[in-house]
């Protein structure tokens, strides 16, 4: 399930390796590279938005707006996380 589309103010539109059109690509960040994601992140011409449980744009919560891709965080299977409180 896609966790970003990102749609091209223009017809078509590549950035960072990937193709991108008007009607929207959806986005896994974790099959990009920090490189990837900071190239698309920063390009004007490029809207980055959260998928919904469809795979569809959802709405900000701000209503408008330029959200950002960003890696998801993930704890290394047998790691618990700290707890900042534990001494």
């Amino acid at each position: 399930m896609p966790k970003f589309i990102v749609k091209s103010m223009r017809e078509s539109f590549r950035r960072a390796g990937i193709t991108f059109t008007r009607e929207g690509v959806p986005v896994d960040t974790d099959d990009l590279t920090e490189d990837q994601l900071q190239a698309i992140n920063d390009e004007p011409l490029l809207v980055v938005y959260r998928a919904d449980d469809d795979g569809k744009p959802a709405a900000t919560a701000e209503g408008s707006g330029k959200a950002q891709l960003t890696k998801s965080a993930k704890q290394p299977p047998g790691k618990p996380a700290k707890d900042p409180a534990a001494k």
